[in-house]
């Protein structure tokens, strides 16, 4: 009860989360790199396609041939050749647009920069992404869409600056948060799973140099 209760009052009051790392990241697995949009993973960065794959989406033509049906059924209904010709090839056009649209949506990716300590993301409005210090950044839960059916978002922005800031995460906010936190510790081994195994032995002879510094956050 008292999980839920802070949970909600995360979503209600957007505070920043804590820098801990609690242990409940998933385990990275190196045959479900492809199926995680990751495109890069090693020691020193972790790079991520946030945006949809480059090709066709039938499933989206599908639902806009559904929603759009009934505007083709009045042209039809006209008796005018002309008009029909034209709702018919705005019909085409609209559903080939939607399934298309990954095509033409601008490109984003997710940078977590152990080296050097920082999150590049797609800033909020913007077509370019935004650099932050990951100890100079906050992260929140945050409620969106409440127009069209509300649902919770991980963002990570400036402290005090929440509008200098992305979307960091839209599903599994805790467990990501936790791999986040982890990963970019990097004063502590490699988070858990198969992907990191071949940098292990590289990252701890850079920690073992630098004489294993104490971890950066609990």
């Amino acid at each position: 009860m008292n999980k839920f209760k802070n949970f909600v009052k995360k979503i209600v009051q957007p505070t920043p989360l804590d820098k801990i790392i609690r242990g409940i990241a998933k385990p990275l697995e190196a045959g479900k790199l492809e199926d995680s949009l990751i495109i890069e993973l090693n020691e020193k960065i972790c790079k991520k396609q946030r945006s949809a794959p480059r090709e066709f989406h039938w499933n989206e033509t599908f639902w806009a041939a559904l929603c759009f049906s009934p505007m083709i059924y009045i042209f039809l209904k006209n008796d005018s050749i002309l008009l029909n010709i034209v709702g018919i090839i705005v019909y085409l056009c609209i559903c080939i647009a939607m399934g298309g649209y990954a095509f033409i949506a601008p490109y984003e990716e997710l940078i977590l920069n152990r080296e050097e300590g920082t999150i590049s993301l797609r800033q909020s409005f913007k077509r370019k992404n935004i650099i932050i210090s990951f100890e100079k950044g906050d992260a929140v839960v945050k409620l969106v869409g409440l127009g069209t059916g509300p649902y919770t978002i991980l963002r990570f922005h400036l402290k005090n600056k929440p509008f200098e800031g992305g979307t960091l995460a839209n599903y599994y906010l805790e467990e990501f948060w936790d791999f986040v936190v982890w990963y970019m510790d990097k004063n502590r081994p490699l988070p858990p799973g198969t992907a990191f195994d071949p940098y292990r032995e590289a990252d701890f002879q850079r920690r073992k140099a630098e004489g294993f510094p104490k971890p950066l956050y609990k």
